[in-house]
């Protein structure tokens, strides 16, 4: 009796994992709002033209062929399945508040831009966008562009082989944090005209093979008090103590700002040490009592040498 309750316990979630593979909707889009009714649509730009305000979007694994525009603050959140990813061929445009966009592969447009403007009637600034968990690659422009906004979040992204990274023009107060910027041409991160960009953090991001890490002529902040970001061009060591951080400040291009706890190693969640570091006082140190030892062994044998053969 026990045997056949198994099999059939078995046999009951293989039936479902077999009709969750065949009926998961791949290239779908779902919108829902607080009260999780959910309406399919059949690209990403007209559920969020039928979106309410603080709506979610769900986007199901497929390949968009299309440009979206954001114009309310919703939700985008990417649904995979297995190895497959929502991927959007195509340009991102944020022209609201309060957005958030995680989960996708952005690649082969002109990347994401929150477009903040200055209109006649004044100036246009958005706030409260998080870009996370994205990756943004093979784009003709920046991945992200950013214009007049503050309270910014761009949070584990991966950046790779875009014109550049993250561009900023008039943004203040906002977040760079936990991304990877890798093979991008112009610079990984720009924050454009001096002083056009200010208060803004930026730590434990990896930078290794783009054309140029960084631009910042602004007042910015480039560690927390304690760690900063890995830079593949920094030549400092890793010795007094012996943590994962440079011992010296890697100097930010553009002004004086730097970066005072450079990591030795991409970071990965935490800082990591290498174990098998020559750490080169410690061999100066072995070298120079080596030698002590050598004369104070030798110098007897030497004398005695010296007495028995030339009296």
């Amino acid at each position: 009796m026990t045997l056949m309750k198994n099999r059939k316990t078995s046999l009951i979630i293989f039936i479902i994992v077999i009709s969750l593979i065949f009926f998961i909707p791949s290239g779908q889009c779902e919108e829902t709002d607080d009260t999780e009714e959910i309406a399919h649509f059949s690209s990403i730009q007209e559920a969020i033209n039928n979106a309410s305000e603080g709506d979610t979007v769900y986007i199901y694994a497929g390949d968009y062929y299309e440009d979206i525009l954001i114009n309310k603050s919703v939700i985008i959140e990417g649904k995979t399945v297995g190895e497959l990813h929502p991927v959007v061929f195509g340009n991102v445009t944020i022209v609201s508040n309060n957005v958030t966009i995680s989960n996708l592969c952005i690649q082969n447009g002109s990347g994401i831009k929150v477009t903040g403007y200055l209109g006649s009637l004044g100036i246009e600034i958005y706030n409260n966008i998080t870009i996370k968990n994205n990756v943004i690659k093979n784009n003709l422009d920046y991945g992200i562009t950013i214009r007049f906004s503050y309270n910014i979040k761009i949070i584990d992204n991966i950046f790779e082989k875009n014109n550049g990274g993250v561009y900023f023009y008039y943004v203040n107060n906002s977040v760079i944090q936990n991304n990877t910027f890798e093979k991008n041409q112009d610079y990984a991160i720009n924050f454009g005209e001096p002083q056009s960009s200010n208060y803004n953090m930026i730590y434990h991001n990896s930078f290794t093979n783009n054309t140029e890490n960084v631009y910042d002529g602004g007042i910015n902040f480039w560690n927390t008090s304690k760690e900063g970001n890995y830079w593949d061009d920094y030549t400092g060591i890793d010795r007094n103590p012996q943590n994962g951080i440079g011992d010296t400040p890697y100097n930010i291009n553009g002004g004086s700002n730097q970066d005072k706890y450079p990591l030795m190693k991409p970071y990965e969640g935490r800082i990591t040490i290498d174990k098998y570091v020559v750490n080169r006082g410690t061999v100066q140190n072995m070298l120079i009592i080596g030698i002590i030892l050598a004369i104070l062994f030798c110098l007897p044998i030497g004398l005695w040498w010296r007495k028995k053969y030339f009296k």
